[in-house]
């Protein structure tokens, strides 16, 4: 392996770059440290590497490893309190799980992505002389990949959107009445689009049969697995499994046998099984969306009370992934946020690709302008800066005197200059300068 070249390596100290120190190993010289912005940092630790837990499954590359080890977290799980969320579940159990957050909402479809197209459409573009240096529009492309999660607008198809109207109308319902049970709830059929699961509903060993019951998953021309998974087996091994293969219910009432109770997806609502890309974003509601547009807002009917609370206003704003781009300097999710962190920048005609901001091999001036942007609050296009207040203007002339102590320090360290010697006047700009008509024509006749 080549080793980086250390001219791009400049000390920096933590009112220029804040971050906090998940881990870190402290040699000779040296310091190998593993940042992190929010400090949701979990290491494991063992005497041995063979006294380290065996890694969890990939559920994409070894869906039926994954399966086996679902299968066994079920079989542990009877008598335990099973009375919390399944979202705070998924994230508490990293054997199983690998400690995944996931959004309340957050489609299957999100999860089992394609790294292929994710490489060509998304990465290849940011790709800058081997650095990855996305700009912020090639960022905000990455909310095509996003369903629902830190959006403030998603499209659904029409059916899906039949399911999603009829849910909220019943908690709505409900949340007016002073006292209510589950089994109130009537017929409330889970909101749920088969299409955005195609790839894993087409493998041969799927979970159809356990999704939709026997019976339907055939008529619906689903392929039909063996039965030989983890979880089919699992629920045949203690009884669970009706031999009528009636599954589907209108009446949302547990019955003796899982697969005998109700699936709560809704009957005859699923034909055909995938529905055209065409279909996807059609939707089709009266309600909560603006006239003759078929784009919905990401909003709840439901009242505050219960397990979950609805963010709204300001606060929901600043967690949009569009704000989170757009008008700060902090990261959002996807990979040009955890992995671009270099950038361009613009030297006169030119554009260089800078590893990170205040980068030491660029001219200083340049340097100390990229830095600025770093510190100051991003703008929006067409947008003007604010003037900054007398604080604030101490506040960024303390932090860009800390950089140009730590490029003394760095020139210091390479021969290159004295430490105390103090850095000359920034330059001003190059003005550009059109060549006359007398000029052109003297170099036109040179050639």
């Amino acid at each position: 392996m080549v080793p980086p070249p250390t001219n791009l390596l400049l000390i920096h100290t933590f009112q220029l770059r804040k971050a906090r120190v998940g881990m870190a190993f402290v040699f000779k010289d040296h310091v190998f440290a593993f940042l992190s912005s929010d400090l949701v940092f979990q290491p494991t630790w063992a005497t041995s590497r063979a006294a380290l837990p065996p890694p969890p499954s990939d559920f994409y590359s070894a869906n039926w490893d994954f399966l086996d080890c679902l299968a066994n977290w079920i079989r542990s799980r009877p008598n335990c309190d099973r009375n919390g969320l399944a979202c705070d579940v998924i994230r508490s159990t990293r054997d199983v799980f690998l400690g995944i957050g996931l959004s309340l909402l957050l489609t299957e479809a999100e999860v089992f992505s394609n790294p292929s197209r994710t490489a060509r459409d998304l990465l290849r573009p940011a790709m800058k002389d081997g650095y990855l240096a996305p700009t912020v529009q090639q960022r905000m492309r990455y909310l095509d990949w996003l369903h629902v999660y830190a959006k403030d607008q998603t499209k659904l198809p029409a059916r899906m959107a039949v399911l999603v109207d009829d849910y909220t109308d019943q908690l709505e319902d409900l949340s007016g009445l002073q006292m209510w049970f589950r089994y109130d709830m009537g017929t409330l059929y889970d909101v749920f689009e088969p299409t955005y699961v195609t790839e894993a509903l087409s493998l041969p060993h799927n979970l159809g049969h356990l999704i939709f019951g026997h019976e339907t998953w055939v008529e619906l021309g689903g392929r039909l697995s063996d039965g030989s998974d983890a979880l089919t087996s699992l629920f045949s091994d203690e009884g669970r499994l009706s031999q009528s293969f009636s599954y589907l219910r209108s009446q949302p009432i547990f019955l003796a046998g899982l697969l005998d109770s109700p699936t709560f997806l809704r009957p005859d609502h699923y034909s055909p099984l995938f529905l055209p890309p065409a279909d996807m974003n059609a939707y089709i509601c009266p309600r909560r969306y603006i006239h003759g547009s078929t784009i919905c807002k990401v909003e709840g009917k439901s009242s505050g009370a219960g397990m979950i609370t609805e963010v709204k206003g300001e606060a929901r704003r600043r967690t949009l992934f569009s704000y989170i781009v757009q008008q700060t300097r902090m990261v959002a999710i996807g990979p040009l946020e955890y992995c671009g962190n270099a950038h361009q920048v613009h030297i006169g005609s030119s554009t260089v690709i800078a590893p990170c901001f205040g980068d030491p091999t660029l001219p200083e001036y340049f340097a100390i302008r990229d830095l600025k942007t770093r510190i100051l609050a991003p703008v929006l296009p067409g947008s003007r800066r604010p003037a900054l207040s007398a604080t604030e203007e101490a506040e960024l002339d303390t932090q860009l005197a800390e950089y140009s102590k730590a490029v003394l320090r760095k020139r210091a360290r390479d021969g290159e200059g004295d430490e105390n010697q103090p850095l000359g006047d920034v330059p001003a700009k190059p003005k550009r300068s059109r060549l006359s008509a007398d000029k052109r024509l003297a170099l036109m006749t040179v050639n």
